[in-house]
């Protein structure tokens, strides 16, 4: 990490203008780093473990449709090389042999499964994020939930410190209004 290889297609994306890049997985995260590569990077490979992609329709669409993206379904990632940064990843295709393709980053955009085995109180919706409300209260009153377990939209650092404060402040006031 750090050296071509990212998790965060929006932090990263504008480092790899007019380069060409990598996306491993084919997921609703996936698909919104593609989208996002496919505006500055010059090419995007779509390197996906699975038969095809696992997400909206409309999206995967809209990405089938874009010049400069690539998909390599059946395809597994084998190796990162480099030598001070990224410069080829392996990949094993189904029934052919390895192969390197030259990039300049690689995007691991595998998805992700909240970890929230300790909330088991709490309502959840069918992504096994737990609902919050606008002062991210959970169905549970007195419990707060921050970040990206929660149902809130946007999964970035930044989001989660703000609701973060926001959690803090909503719990100061439920504790004050408790006679």
């Amino acid at each position: 990490f750090g050296k071509g290889v990212a998790s965060c297609a929006t932090c990263d994306a504008p480092l790899y203008k007019n380069k060409t890049v990598a996306v491993v997985g084919a997921g609703n995260s996936a698909m919104d780093a593609i989208c996002a590569l496919s505006k500055v990077a010059k090419q995007v490979f779509v390197l996906n473990i699975a038969d095809d992609y696992n997400g909206e329709q409309l999206v995967i669409d809209k990405i089938n449709s874009i010049a400069n993206v690539k998909t390599y379904n059946q395809t597994k990632v084998v190796k990162i090389s480099g030598q001070d940064n990224v410069e080829a990843v392996t990949i094993q295709r189904h029934g052919k042999p390895d192969e390197d393709l030259a990039v300049n980053g690689v995007f691991i955009e595998i998805g992700y499964e909240p970890s929230i085995s300790f909330a088991d109180l709490v309502e959840k919706n069918e992504k096994n994020e737990i609902k919050v409300d606008g002062n991210l209260q959970t169905s549970v009153p007195g419990i707060f939930c921050a970040g990206d377990v929660n149902d809130a939209w946007g999964e970035q650092i930044i989001i989660a410190a703000g609701e973060g404060a926001k959690a803090a402040m909503a719990v100061s006031n439920y504790l004050t209004n408790q006679k």
